[in-house]
C-alpha cells in the first residue's frame, strides 16, 4: 500500500509531466523536489506533511492558512484582501437580483474611480455619448434589469480588460470575471484540441507508419550530415598538419 508521501509525489509528478501549463509543471515539480528533500532529512515530517495535504478538509482552510503563513513569513499582504474582494465582486451575477447587481456595479465603479481614474473618466464619456437606444442595441431587450444572454460557454461574459499576463493566475481579465477570460479560455480550448489531435494520432496506425517513415528519413539525413561534418573536420586537420 502506498504511503501518503508516495501518493502525493505520484500526483505531483503526474501533473509536472502531463499538464501543458508550464507554470503548473514548474510548481508541481518544485513542490515534489521540496518533499523529496524533506524526506531525505526527516522522513517522518515529510510523511506527516503529505498526509495533512491529502486531507480533503484542508481545501476549505487553504486561504486562511496561506494568509497566516504569509504574515508569519513577513510577506506584505496589505493588498491581498482588496484583490480577494475584487474577485468576489466579479463573480457571476447572471442570476442575481437587481439590487445585488446594482450594488456590485456601484462597488466596481467606485474601485475603478480609485484605481484607474483616467479610465473611469474615459468610460463615463463613452457612456454619455451612447444613443438613446443603447439598451436595445447592446442587450436586445427593453427590460431595465435584464443582463445579456449567456454565451455558449454557459457563463456571463461582461466586457473584459486586456489580458496583461499569459499566466491566468496573474491575469487581471481572469480576475475581473472570476474564471478564465476569453483569451485564456481560447488558449485552453486550443490546448485541448491539440491533445485530442495527439490522442487521435496515437490511435491511427497509418499515421504512426508515416511518422516512423519520416523519423527514419530524418535519422538518415542526420547521419549523412554528421558524416560530412566529420569528413570536413578530418580534411581541415590534415591541412593544418
Amino acid at each position: 500500500m502506498a504511503t501518503a508521501l508516495q501518493e502525493l509525489r505520484s500526483r505531483l509528478l503526474a501533473i509536472a509531466y502531463c499538464n501543458l501549463n508550464d507554470r503548473y509543471q514548474l510548481m508541481a515539480f518544485g513542490f515534489d523536489q521540496t518533499l523529496a528533500t524533506l524526506a531525505a532529512h526527516n522522513p517522518a515530517a515529510a510523511e506527516a506533511t503529505a498526509h495533512r495535504l491529502l486531507d480533503p478538509k484542508i481545501r476549505s482552510l487553504v486561504g486562511d492558512c496561506a494568509l497566516t503563513t504569509a504574515e508569519q513569513t513577513g510577506i506584505d499582504t496589505s493588498g491581498w484582501s482588496k484583490r480577494r474582494e475584487a474577485t468576489a465582486m466579479a463573480s457571476d451575477l447572471s442570476d442575481a437580483d437587481p439590487q445585488s447587481v446594482r450594488a456590485a456595479a456601484e462597488r466596481l465603479w467606485a474601485a475603478l474611480v480609485v484605481e484607474h481614474p483616467k479610465l473611469a473618466a474615459t468610460l463615463a464619456e463613452l457612456l454619455t455619448a451612447l444613443p438613446a437606444t443603447w439598451r436595445q442595441d447592446l442587450f436586445q431587450t427593453d427590460h431595465t434589469t435584464r443582463l445579456p444572454a449567456d454565451p455558449p460557454h454557459g457563463r456571463s461574459a461582461p466586457p473584459e480588460i486586456a489580458a496583461y499576463s499569459t499566466d491566468p493566475h496573474d491575469c487581471d481579465a481572469c480576475l475581473e470575471v472570476d474564471h478564465l477570460c476569453r483569451y485564456h479560455r481560447g488558449m485552453a480550448d486550443g490546448q485541448q484540441h491539440l491533445r485530442d489531435l495527439l490522442a487521435t494520432l496515437a490511435a491511427d496506425s497509418t499515421a504512426q507508419a508515416l511518422l516512423e517513415d519520416r523519423r527514419t528519413q530524418l535519422e538518415a539525413e542526420r547521419a549523412e550530415l554528421v558524416e560530412e561534418l566529420n569528413t570536413a573536420v578530418s580534411e581541415l586537420e590534415e591541412t593544418s598538419a
